[in-house]
């Protein structure tokens, strides 16, 4: 699985800075229980979201997104990503975009 976070510029949503791509082998997950982790890898301000591989096959990726007490469950199908996203300042958002390397 490969995470990129990048800032995300609100005057154009196309407008991006990368910052780093970070790869995490599905295999090291434990399979038992759910792995929580920082998808922005400690870039957040607010340091309130955390996510889990619920799913994951060749044709789907299933995450849970953690913030507080509240978990909402995201799928993408195999060649598209998962985004989260959050307000890092006043010109920007802090994206992390999650796939699964083809």
């Amino acid at each position: 699985m490969v995470i990129t976070i990048q800032y995300v510029f609100r005057a154009s949503f196309n407008d991006t800075m990368y910052l780093e791509e970070k790869s995490l082998p599905l295999e090291e997950l434990d399979r038992e229980q759910l792995t929580w982790f920082d998808p922005f890898y400690g870039r957040s301000n607010r340091n309130e979201i955390q996510v889990a591989v619920a799913y994951c096959s060749d044709d789907k990726l299933v995450l849970l997104q953690k913030e507080g007490d509240k978990i909402q469950e995201q799928e993408a199908s195999f060649g598209r990503e998962c985004i989260l996203c959050e307000d890092y300042n006043e010109s920007m958002l802090l994206a992390a975009h999650i796939r699964v390397r083809a």
